[in-house]
């Protein structure tokens, strides 16, 4: 080491104790932190000028820790097993469809008066065997009561046609056209019902 007037002095190596070297780097390594910070920092905006591209966004190559990071919330399971399906919209019925089911409704309580008629006649002369029509039996109570069943079966037969499954959409007329046909059955025995002795028929 050279002093003031142009000598040299020595310095003695072992006046240094072993523990002044860590010290010393432990001072020294904020400094080489942000050293290096700057230069990583500065790389990619001089390279990203020189190529004519905007710099790049230091956040997003970075990792910069917050003081308070976000709580870590859990994930909702969207498997699609898990995920509530919307219903199907029920299917409308055609024009046609409607005017078919107007048509077997018309026949089917038209053939619903018809039983109730030939059933007040022979009424005359035999008694009621459904338990459910008998209390209306000899009244004309008879004629709305018969006509209970078809607005139900009406019912029936609309909610098949409007139904979600195929199966079912193609069945819809079952119902009115059985009920018809039992009607018309029903009322064609009761026609020919014999009368008893010793009174004339119909």
């Amino acid at each position: 080491m050279r002093d003031g007037f142009g000598g040299c002095v020595p310095v003695t190596v072992a006046s240094m104790s072993h523990r002044t070297y860590p010290s010393i780097a432990r001072r020294s390594l904020p400094a080489l932190a942000a050293l290096l910070f700057i230069t990583c920092a500065a790389v990619p905006g001089a390279r990203a000028q020189a190529l004519g591209k905007a710099a790049p966004d230091l956040r997003a190559t970075l990792f910069i820790p917050t003081p308070f990071p976000e709580p870590l919330l859990p994930k909702p399971d969207l498997h699609p097993e898990w995920i509530p399906q919307q219903p199907l919209p029920r299917p409308r019925m055609s024009p046609v469809q409607r005017r078919e089911w107007l048509l077997l409704g018309v026949a089917q309580h038209g053939a619903a008066f018809f039983d109730a008629r030939t059933t007040r006649d022979a009424l005359t002369h035999y008694r009621e065997l459904d338990p459910v029509l008998r209390p209306f039996a000899h009244s004309a109570a008879l004629y709305p009561a018969m006509q209970i069943a078809p607005l139900g079966l009406d019912w029936l037969a609309r909610r098949l046609a409007t139904s979600r499954h195929h199966w079912l959409r193609r069945l819809w007329w079952v119902p009115q056209a059985a009920a018809t046909a039992g009607f018309l059955w029903s009322g064609v025995h009761n026609l020919r019902l014999p009368a008893p002795a010793g009174i004339p028929a119909h």
